[in-house]
């Protein structure tokens, strides 16, 4: 798995699809209970380092909360069409 930013996909029966930023066809798929922090749908975290066995993320609330602010505005400015 590569350090980044990644968006969580989706999360079904216990496994997390992670889209990686710089290149969103590469595809990482980690357990939920590998995650210290709560994690949701279009979630954007910070991944430091990634093993078979360590996996370190943060939450990028800020960020999270600025792209779906983006996404909002530009489906209001598609419905007003």
């Amino acid at each position: 798995m590569r350090n980044g930013i990644y968006t969580v996909d989706s999360i079904e029966n216990g496994l997390v699809r992670l889209l990686w930023q710089e290149d969103e066809t590469v595809e990482e798929y980690i357990a939920e209970d590998k995650f210290s922090h709560e994690i949701s749908e279009g979630m954007l975290i910070d991944v430091k380092m990634a093993s078979q066995k360590v996996f370190i993320s943060k939450p990028k609330h800020e960020l999270t909360k600025s792209r779906r602010d983006e996404m909002k505005e530009k489906m209001d400015r598609l419905k007003k069409r």
